[in-house]
């Protein structure tokens, strides 16, 4: 199968993407072919191959997967013709002391001269309880308001919420960015 994976180490709330491309020889791939994905030895789910004998599989990371590793199986259970095939890879699942995430961005629906509200969740994947966490909301690089959050214990997630009055119709890019310091992890504070 040739698995290929973008990185070997993911945090919670991350994706996991796995490559790979089933071959029969050098120069015939297995066309329409039934896999089967395994997670920790459980069932993820089935999936075909392209015709071209192409599959990804992608997996997001649960906010409580309490495991350091994941180990993703592929299997091919064969046929008359073609004999069984699997292959493992794993994965490293990081957890840090401080870890502030961003996720689940939603805008009401946006109508000219009408207020938007924009909103996401504050999550807490780190070990440690934190304070003093800002989210800042901008507009098109810039920035419109700040939300606080006084405290979050390990798992705990907060709602924000923001209200924008766009003054003219146009294409704008909204960005919500953690502030916290300590944070360990920024690659899950800006959404």
């Amino acid at each position: 199968f040739n698995l290929e994976t973008e990185s070997n180490v993911v945090t919670k709330g991350g994706i996991v993407r796995i490559n790979g491309r089933c071959k029969i020889s050098d120069e015939v791939f297995c066309n329409n072919f039934l896999l089967r994905y395994y997670l920790n030895n459980g069932l993820l789910e089935p999936d075909q191959t392209t015709d071209e004998g192409d599959f990804t599989l992608e997996w997001a990371v649960p906010f409580e997967y309490g495991k350091d590793k994941a180990n993703f199986t592929v299997k091919y259970s064969g046929t008359g013709a073609y004999l069984p095939h699997e292959e493992s890879v794993t994965i490293s699942v990081e957890t840090f002391d401080v870890d502030i995430s961003i996720s689940e961005l939603k805008t009401s629906k946006v109508e000219l001269g009408e207020p938007i509200n924009v909103s996401a969740a504050v999550r807490n994947l780190g070990l440690k309880n934190v304070s003093n966490v800002s989210v800042e909301f901008k507009v098109s690089g810039r920035l419109l308001d700040k939300a606080f959050i006084s405290g979050l214990k390990p798992g705990e997630e907060k709602p924000v919420s923001f209200e924008w009055l766009p003054n003219h119709e146009d294409y704008y890019y909204i960005k919500l960015i953690i502030v916290a310091k300590d944070d360990q992890n920024p690659s899950n504070n800006i959404f």
